[in-house]
């Protein structure tokens, strides 16, 4: 990093950014309660509200049929002494999609960038170089790994104006993790880590998170099975380094917890991804769910008001006098079967 460039800088730059990601989040979190319906975290609601969940029909019919199944592979080569060994790459490149569970993980990122874009980081776990947190799904030295980033916890440059923040200044995630963790492997600094205060007592009442659905909120005496804290995970293209500083606001510190080289692609370890064109001017695509939105509203509204005039009606049969016995019969027969 530029040495004019401080870490209370950085961090300051940070919390800016996610600030200015907050009514996108907020909107993200309006669509998913559309899509999961009324239903997913309460014991009971009002029948007749919601009959039609149309973004949930297209979103199921739509994902299945663009990712089916794991990519399929063709290596070839012009040069028959090489032929046999682009055979064996094909077949590497089959099984690692296979250990990935890359369908899955492809399918996943169609479902975030239909409510507001897919985010994939990418990269090859090695030695003292891009470090992946995740102590239910370890990576040894050398593999690659390739996992979904959650739009809540993604942050950019502020400043960022082009289609999918190409011309940002830096880009990372929010990651939670055991301290033990980060005090053990050695990359970071350990008299910093001490001094970061735990994840359950750093997060903020006003959560617009999408893990938080229904209206629970998380607070510091939650219990948390280890002291884990949370941090920033930041990529720095002009400068191909990882930094990582604290990612609760209330912590400043005048070193970073850890700056190291990155090894990977110039492009770097995040994959975004949108299925709508770009906004002259504004690096966030538009939601393709957001075009959704007011026609799954109307259908539902215009559904609910045929159910309630369905259950209103009433059948009136008139009749003459000279006809009353025919009139009950017809209204005590029963209908054919």
């Amino acid at each position: 990093m530029p040495a004019d460039i401080s870490p209370k800088k950085v961090q300051d730059a940070v919390h800016t950014g996610a600030k200015r990601m907050h009514n996108f989040r907020k909107a993200r979190l309006m669509f998913l309660r559309s899509y999961v319906g009324q239903y997913y975290d309460r014991e009971s609601g009002a029948i007749g509200t919601e009959p039609l969940n149309m973004i949930f029909n297209a979103v199921r019919t739509l994902v299945p049929n663009i990712v089916m199944d794991n990519p399929t592979h063709r290596v070839h080569s012009r040069w028959l002494q090489h032929r046999d060994y682009a055979e064996l790459v094909e077949l590497a490149l089959v099984q690692q999609d296979r250990q990935l569970g890359i369908a899955n993980v492809y399918r996943q990122l169609i479902v975030d960038a239909i409510f507001t874009m897919g985010i994939m980081k990418t990269g090859l776990a090695a030695s003292d170089s891009v470090m992946v947190l995740d102590e239910y799904n370890e990576i040894d030295t050398g593999e690659i790994f390739t996992e979904i980033v959650d739009f809540d916890n993604f942050v950019v440059d502020p400043n960022a104006r082009k289609h999918l923040f190409a011309d940002a200044a830096f880009m990372g995630d929010r990651l939670c993790v055991p301290r033990e963790s980060l005090m053990e492997s050695g990359l970071y600094n350990n008299e910093l880590i001490e001094k970061l205060p735990s994840a359950g007592d750093s997060r903020d009442g006003k959560r617009d998170r999408a893990s938080d659905l229904s209206k629970r909120k998380i607070h510091s005496d939650d219990v948390y099975l280890q002291d884990e804290v949370e941090i920033y995970e930041l990529w720095v293209p002009s400068a191909q380094a990882i930094v990582t500083v604290p990612a609760d606001k209330g912590v400043a510190f005048d070193e970073y917890l850890r700056v190291d080289d990155y090894y990977g692609p110039k492009e770097g370890p995040y994959t975004l991804l949108s299925l709508t064109p770009p906004v002259p001017g504004n690096p966030m695509p538009v939601p393709m769910v957001g075009i959704w939105q007011d026609l799954h509203t109307l259908a539902n509204r215009m559904a609910s008001k045929i159910v309630d005039q369905a259950e209103r009606q009433k059948d009136i049969i008139a009749y003459r006098p000279n006809a009353a016995d025919d009139a009950a019969e017809l209204m005590d027969a029963s209908p054919r079967k």
